[in-house]
């Protein structure tokens, strides 16, 4: 019985320490935000959001070096009349997402989860800078997750698969190892 109570009071503080980090690493990155100047691509991304209707933004992709997700995500903002920030700040809270599923459901020891979080593609690069560059953590992450469940519950995997398309298009190739070997599988039975 006590071996059961000091487990959940390991788990209680193991979450602790983890909700510890990953309010440690939303305020540093909401530091570099603070501090941060849009690039013309950032801005590119919330004016396309702001004066497109969604027939004409799918449209305009054709032209885009990006897929239609991140800009289907501004829109709600722009039509609320959040100011501009408000794009970095969802950009934080996506990563802050992936962040919180590498802390609670990757079997890596601690000091690795906080290395990468701290590092500087979790620490700038991907929650600071908004582009559709932030989903591609989240979607990797949801990709291992749903992994080991993939033949009991496809959709979840196949929906994470489909999602990592959405992100940018460098990320086809790995979309589409997933797809090839989940379809081996299959056939391998």
């Amino acid at each position: 019985m006590s071996n059961i109570a000091g487990k959940r009071l390991d788990v209680k503080r193991r979450n602790i320490l983890y909700a510890c980090v990953l309010l440690v690493y939303v305020l540093f990155n909401l530091s570099f935000i603070l501090c941060h100047e849009s690039w013309r691509d950032e801005a590119q991304a919330w004016l396309l959001a702001r004066d497109l209707s969604i027939p004409e933004l799918f449209e305009q992709m054709s032209y885009e070096g990006h897929p239609c997700l991140w800009h289907l995500l501004l829109m709600p903002l722009v039509r609320l009349g959040l100011p501009y920030i408000s794009m970095n700040i969802l950009s934080l809270l996506i990563m802050a997402a992936a962040a919180a599923l590498l802390l609670w459901k990757a079997p890596l020891p601690l000091p690795v989860k906080i290395l990468a979080l701290f590092g500087c593609a979790f620490s700038y690069y991907y929650p600071v800078i908004s582009r559709s560059y932030c989903l591609i953590p989240l979607f990797a992450f949801m990709m291992a997750h749903f992994y080991r469940t993939r033949r009991e519950k496809p959709a979840w995997y196949g929906l994470s698969i489909a999602l990592m398309v959405q992100t940018h298009v460098i990320m086809l190739g790995m979309a589409g190892a997933a797809s090839l070997v989940w379809l081996a599988e299959a056939i391998a039975g």
